[in-house]
């Protein structure tokens, strides 16, 4: 019991300590990601033309079909928040310390679950910033968007409704990004301390899973990459995302393992 109280003492700290400005920095760039995507795009907002786009148009031109500033950034937004702690308690010292307070163990889960909450948090309410800011000036849907999603994932939420219920899913999905990226980041900073390597280390593991997935020509069905980006599925949405929620949740707990392992290595030398 007295560990636990720690346990939740600790991660409380830990929370506080990770949503800050970081936090709130990921969250505001990763809006801005995906304008800079269609930026070429944002003069239309101040045109007649106006009226005939949507919120929908920017956000499945920069998220769904592989915008640049989105594709390249989010993994290491995602990382900004708490991915790099244990780097700087390495380098100070206090890792032990800390540790101390509570357990090896709880120390560990304690960093695993507050930089996949805060990670993934940082990416899904980006989303969301995003779809709000534009929502201000332009529809969530346009006359394009019924005739364009037609056999795409997630299109009986577009069908069924005012299209809130894609954007929910798509900062679910986004969400999901941000946990696995940020636990990836986190399981790097153990191996590899250096608060630099950390934040880049999603944006190059990301890399290389895509072009590992087009040199051996995995199916888009199967790809996670595509999955997470509301791009690919299994032919069923409820499937498709009780699926990505599983494979995040298996990879993000590898990742924990592979943190705590490591750590518990440098704790005990």
């Amino acid at each position: 019991m007295k560990n636990n109280g720690r346990f939740r003492r600790l991660t409380g700290e830990n929370f506080k300590r990770a949503l800050g400005p970081p936090f709130f920095a990921a969250v505001i760039l990763a809006a801005f990601c995906m304008l800079f995507d269609m930026w070429g795009d944002l003069d239309y907002l101040r045109s007649p033309s106006a009226k005939d786009m949507s919120v929908w148009y920017y956000y499945f031109f920069s998220i769904v079909m592989f915008g640049s500033y989105s594709s390249d950034w989010f993994p290491m937004l995602a990382a900004l928040p708490f991915a790099a702690s244990y780097c700087e308690e390495r380098r100070c010292g206090i890792t032990p310390l800390t540790a101390a307070r509570a357990s090896a163990n709880s120390y560990c889960i304690s960093k695993v679950l507050v930089c996949a909450v805060t990670g993934g948090l940082s990416l899904g309410c980006g989303i969301l910033l995003h779809t709000g800011l534009l929502s201000v000036w332009l529809p969530l849907l346009d006359s394009e968007t019924y005739r364009s999603m037609q056999g795409l994932p997630f299109a009986a939420a577009i069908m069924s409704g005012s299209g809130i219920g894609y954007f929910l899913i798509g900062a679910y999905l986004a969400f999901l990004r941000g946990v696995l990226a940020s636990s990836a980041a986190l399981a790097v900073s153990a191996y590899f301390p250096n608060k630099y390597v950390a934040i880049a280390s999603p944006f190059i593991l990301h890399f290389i899973a895509v072009r590992v997935f087009n040199l051996l020509h995995i199916p888009n069905s199967a790809r996670l990459d595509l999955i997470l980006r509301g791009r690919a599925g299994t032919g069923n949405d409820g499937g498709t995302l009780l699926l990505a929620t599983a494979v995040v949740a298996g990879l993000a707990l590898l990742c924990g393992y592979l943190f705590t392992r490591r750590v518990k290595e440098d704790i005990y030398i």
